[in-house]
């Protein structure tokens, strides 16, 4: 173990996973939707709870109207829900939703409306043909995705007056009401409606109705407003000196969104108040500074960057707790460590990892909790929360998260305080705390302990990328085979040079020459496995290919000589939105049948993004993430430059040849 013994005792018996549940259950109890009542009635609960325990802190308020745009952000409108119902008029009488009562059956930004109206089935609800000859307008649409994915073409290009939202995923609960938002700008206000979640099977109900030619009507009364509103952050700290650690979580999302994720901001309360504790009590002291966020979700991460230039500077680096209290077995859920990028090579999900072990060996289950045993795995970088935001290239600080997934109950009425745990609780946190505690006060001791353990599980990481490389090469015809082992040979010449930065960025926490005489020992180490993987990739095409002597060159395609002559130069700052590119109903559509085909094409799109730095070509940024996010469709990745430069926001340098 790489930390110290008392300190660890010090947290682990200082941590309370009960008081961390009762946190959860208080802060559950606000309707936390971004810039509104809800939200700001938590922000200032959790500010309250921090003056209370004397622990120094501030709320910083950012303007959020559906107009005000940080970096290419649009901050969302305020909103404010006072009451709804839905009824079904025809071919039955009943009542479908109602608002209070449960939260998430009315989307958060639907505006005033009672009116009586048919109701018509359009599918997803986000393709154009799904609309023709239906003749939606003034009527409400049924409709199987997100109410964000619906609105454009049911709101504003066809006149409809509200959706009916539900989701085809998760069966095995079909009673389940999801979260549904739909983040209209200020614009698109006098034209947005409203919209209520259904169960999937309600849902199915109606639609079956609809298919048997029955006539479903529906009545909507709903009492909502979209207003001028402010983002809240709240933020506290413990002084050091120099570059400091930074804990974040997501204080948004609808009541109850236990999980998700007031365990994530019960978490950082009580991780507060036991820094707190062991400081006053003399337990610890603090080398580097130490400060905590809560946010709304990326919105308010991204707009209070915006006023503060000096957080990279200033921020060594970054973890995030996300759906972090999860009872496992009845959310049949695990814990999920994400890596950083490979564009912010680091050690800290490693430094991670060792606290996930240490508190798993020595946290106590709680009184409160549960015995579950404490799964938790190590996996490649993914977006989704406010990580994201930091490891993107304008701040390029090391951050990862922590995070429970899959989650049945995720962005449902289901999220309840119930199927939270006050043992997981006190494991995560915990763990949170000891590693953002081990980087606050490293010195050359502890960073050269810790060098250790990141060469050994680069060596993990590297055997099971190379046994994968292996594995896809075997699989290949061999028409392709030889064009294939260039690709993957790269694959692994790239992933020794990320594991390589990742154990020399340990000395950010140190300077020695012990430390130095050590990392050159490591790279030699993780150099002579490198060659090693491709003498045995060559001597594989070569026998299954009867080639006496070199293997062939590399051959470029025209596309990728295409690439090889563009270098892209980004004209924003933050993190990319989206929406812009998405205005224009082609790209819309194709995006869409993008991230349809592979999930995983939204956080290659992100990451080239952070490699656009005016020295790359898109050719060499291409088989960087090529060999992170295997295997890239290269064409995806030109159509992508060509929209951002008809966007404007990169520029493409042609090379001379």
């Amino acid at each position: 173990m790489i930390f110290d013994r008392k300190v660890v005792d010090s947290v682990c018996t200082e941590f309370s996973g009960a008081l961390a549940k009762r946190e959860v259950e208080r802060i559950s109890q606000f309707h936390r939707i971004q810039a509104s009542p809800g939200f700001h009635e938590a922000a200032q609960y959790v500010l309250g709870r921090l003056k209370e325990l004397k622990i120094r802190a501030k709320m910083e308020r950012f303007t959020s109207n559906g107009a005000k745009k940080y970096f290419t952000w649009t901050s969302p409108v305020g909103w404010e829900g006072i009451s709804a119902t839905l009824e079904l008029l025809e071919p039955e009488k009943k009542i479908l939703a109602r608002f209070p009562e449960v939260p998430c059956a009315l989307a958060a930004h639907s505006q005033s409306a009672d009116i009586e109206a048919e109701v018509v089935d359009v599918e997803t609800g986000v393709e154009p043909g799904e609309y023709e000859g239906k003749g939606v307008k003034g009527k409400v649409v049924l409709a199987c995705r997100r109410t964000a994915e619906v609105h454009r073409q049911a709101f504003l290009k066809h006149g409809a007056a509200g959706i009916l939202s539900y989701l085809a995923d998760r069966p095995q609960e079909p009673d389940m009401i999801p979260y549904n938002a739909i983040w209209p700008k200020k614009s698109e206000l006098g034209k947005a409606g409203f919209s209520f979640s259904l169960s999937r099977r309600e849902a199915l109900q109606l639609k079956s109705q609809l298919a048997a030619g029955k006539k479903v009507k529906v009545r909507a009364r709903v009492d909502a407003r979209c207003y001028s509103s402010k983002l809240d952050v709240v933020t506290a700290g413990f002084p050091g000196r120099g570059p400091g650690v930074l804990f974040i979580a997501h204080l948004c999302h609808p009541q109850p969104g236990a999980n998700d994720n007031a365990s994530g901001a019960a978490a950082l309360l009580e991780m507060a108040r036991t820094l707190k504790a062991l400081l006053d009590g003399g337990k610890l002291k603090l080398r580097r500074p130490v400060r905590f966020m809560w946010v709304p979700e990326m919105y308010g991460t991204i707009a209070w960057l915006d006023s503060h230039p000096e957080f990279a500077k200033e921020t060594l680096c970054s973890i995030n707790l996300d759906m972090v209290g999860e009872n496992q077995s009845a959310c049949r859920s695990k814990l999920r460590l994400t890596q950083t990028p490979w564009s912010v090579p680091s050690y800290l999900a490693d430094l991670m990892l060792e606290a996930l072990e240490a508190a798993d060996a020595n946290v106590k289950p709680d009184p409160c909790g549960s015995r579950n045993l404490f799964h938790f795995e190590q996996t490649p970088y993914s977006g989704g929360s406010d990580h994201y935001v930091f490891v993107e290239s304008s701040w390029a600080v090391p951050s990862v998260m922590v995070g429970h997934w899959p989650d049945t109950f995720y962005h449902t009425h289901a999220d309840t305080p119930e199927r939270t745990d006050a043992t997981e609780l006190a494991r995560v946190g915990a763990a949170s705390l000891l590693a953002g505690l081990f980087a606050a006060n490293a010195g050359s001791r502890e960073a050269t302990a810790l060098s250790v353990s990141v060469e050994g599980r680069s060596h993990e990481r590297f055997s099971k990328l190379v046994a994968h490389r292996f594995d896809y090469l075997r699989s290949c015809k061999k028409r392709e085979l030889l064009a294939q082992f260039h690709r993957v040979k790269r694959h692994i010449e790239l992933a020794h040079a990320r594991e390589e930065a990742s154990v020399y960025s340990v000395s950010e926490l140190a300077r020695s020459g012990g430390l130095a005489d050590f990392l050159e020992n490591a790279e030699f180490s993780l150099a002579s496995r490198e060659v090693a993987a491709i003498a045995k990739f060559e001597q594989y095409v070569r026998d299954r290919l009867n080639i006496m002597g070199n293997t062939p060159d590399e051959t470029l395609s025209d596309t990728e000589k295409r690439l090889d002559g563009l270098v892209p130069k980004r004209l924003f700052a933050g993190p990319l939105a989206f929406d812009v590119l998405r205005e224009n109903e082609e790209n819309a559509r194709y995006y869409r049948e993008v991230m349809k085909k592979d999930g995983t094409n939204g956080q290659r799109l992100y990451e080239t993004v952070n490699f656009m730095d005016g020295r790359r070509t898109l050719l060499s940024i291409w088989q960087i993430v090529d060999a992170e996010f295997p295997f890239f469709d290269i064409s995806v990745l030109e159509r992508f430059a060509t929209d951002l430069e008809v966007a404007k926001l990169i520029r493409l340098r042609r090379l001379r040849k």
